[in-house]
């Protein structure tokens, strides 16, 4: 490097530090409509548009505010400048700021990356956020930020997606298209549109840190396209709230391929969605393939937390999650939505095949705590306790088995009408659990279970 580039890099670089010892001081703001509270803001942009743009030039990456006249005001219309910057095909940097966009920003290129500064929940304008906040008003009918189709190795990151106009179907927050492999999405909030994330097929792509909420309709919506079942995104930490529909939401297409596979999903979380908090919805011909979630958190939305109906597939498998208080509070955009007064904790159909609970609980829920109809479940170590409090004839029950064989094992299952309920003589094993303090029976069955096996269980203390 030559002696006058490493003089460039140290001023830079002494500018930057000088700034962030600075800090920016400003006026405190709070917006109820929004729950959350800054400390400061600024009336004006005051980060620098030219410092450092060399440098970041040198490593590839683009900033619209100083390359393409970006303002980042909250009130100038900054599409073009960044349509421009995604067209290079190059790393996009957003400075803090408040971007209005008035069409889609379309990635054109594979390798494209759009990075902001952080998100940021308030929203005043004309205050400019600490963190990189897109404002969409995007016209009806169409997403703020799309991906195309076959689009690879695309990152966005660190940024807000927010729309604060109405909001009808196809105003998605972030859209992938589909068939893409090796993209990410990472610390990224999107709230105020039809559906915050809609993400399409994947051999292998993953969402990290996003925080979804206050979306018409689902918080985040995945779907296969018609020529390629992968729907492999790897979740890290996601939290769906306050939408008016589910909080996450699967559901499989017809497609060539006849089944939909699924990746990891660990610390997916919901809260006050109106429909309920994740649903995998099936097709007769395109089933759902291997659930996978653990660690998870689902709780007083509007409906089922966790509902399968994946038509076969193979066995799904649910570990390390808290459920509680389906149907109990308020649901919806803005918590407007009155408590409905149903939703089990898990609701299992008789279009799955197989289904393997381990290690979870299920509180305080409307109805059951798990209700299971699949071919084949496993339910043990798990611990569920005063399900049943709408008080439905059928609905005050700890685990009840629909039809399909179980093995009920190790469970902790007290507080309810009945610890376990069996409606058919499916082979059923139920063993060594903890039913007591059931209000009227620690185990029954609705038909004489001759098949079955109940060995010892605790139905005292």
């Amino acid at each position: 490097m030559s002696d006058e580039k490493k003089e460039i890099i140290s001023n830079v670089m002494s500018r930057r530090k000088l700034l962030t010892t600075m800090g920016i001081a400003g006026v405190g703001v709070a917006l109820s409509s929004f729950g959350v509270t800054a400390n400061t803001a600024h009336a004006t942009p005051s980060y620098p548009t030219t410092i450092g743009t060399e440098m970041l030039s040198d490593f590839g990456i683009v900033n619209p505010v100083s390359l393409f006249g970006a303002v980042g005001d909250g009130v100038a219309d900054d599409t073009a400048a960044i349509q421009q910057a995604l067209d290079t095909g190059k790393a996009v940097y957003l400075p803090r700021g408040a971007y209005r966009v008035t069409d889609t920003l379309v990635f054109k290129k594979s390798g494209s990356r759009l990075i902001g500064e952080g998100t940021y929940s308030l929203l005043a304008l004309p205050m400019i956020p600490f963190g990189t906040v897109i404002i969409s008003e995007v016209p009806s009918g169409k997403p703020t930020l799309k991906v195309p189709d076959g689009l690879q190795h695309v990152d966005i990151s660190k940024l807000t997606i927010k729309r604060l106009i109405t909001s009808v179907a196809g105003n998605t927050g972030l859209y992938f298209e589909g068939n893409s492999n090796l993209c990410s999405v990472r610390d990224v909030e999107i709230s105020g549109h039809y559906v915050g994330l809609w993400l399409g097929s994947t051999g292998y792509s993953s969402v990290e840190n996003l925080f979804s909420h206050d979306n018409y309709d689902h918080g985040v919506y995945m779907v296969n396209s018609s020529i390629n079942g992968s729907l492999q995104w790897q979740f890290n930490n996601v939290l769906a709230q306050l939408n008016n529909s589910w909080g996450i939401c699967v559901q499989s297409a017809v497609n060539s391929v006849g089944f939909v596979s699924m990746g990891n999903m660990f610390k997916l979380n919901t809260f006050g969605n109106k429909s309920g908090g994740i649903c995998f919805l099936g097709r007769a011909d395109t089933p759902i393939n291997g659930i996978r979630m653990d660690n998870c958190f689902f709780g007083e939305d509007g409906g089922d937390e966790i509902y399968l109906d994946t038509y076969g597939g193979g066995s799904h498998k649910i570990q390390s999650t808290y459920t509680e208080a389906a149907g109990t509070g308020l649901t919806g955009v803005g918590q407007m939505t009155p408590a409905s007064g149903v939703g089990h904790g898990l609701k299992v159909t008789a279009n799955v095949y197989s289904v393997n609970v381990c290690d979870c609980f299920f509180i305080n829920h409307s109805y059951n705590g798990v209700d299971c109809s699949a071919a084949q479940s496993v339910i043990t170590g798990c611990d569920l306790r005063i399900n049943g409090r709408a008080g439905v004839s059928g609905t005050q029950i700890g685990i009840s088995i629909a039809g399909g064989q179980s093995l009920i094992t190790s469970n902790k299952s007290m507080g309810q009408q009945f610890g376990v309920f069996l409606n058919n003589d499916g082979y059923h094993m139920v063993s060594q659990n903890r039913l007591s303090q059931n209000t009227i029976a620690p185990i029954a069955a609705a038909v004489s279970i001759p098949n079955s096996v109940i060995t010892p269980n605790i139905t005292a203390g």
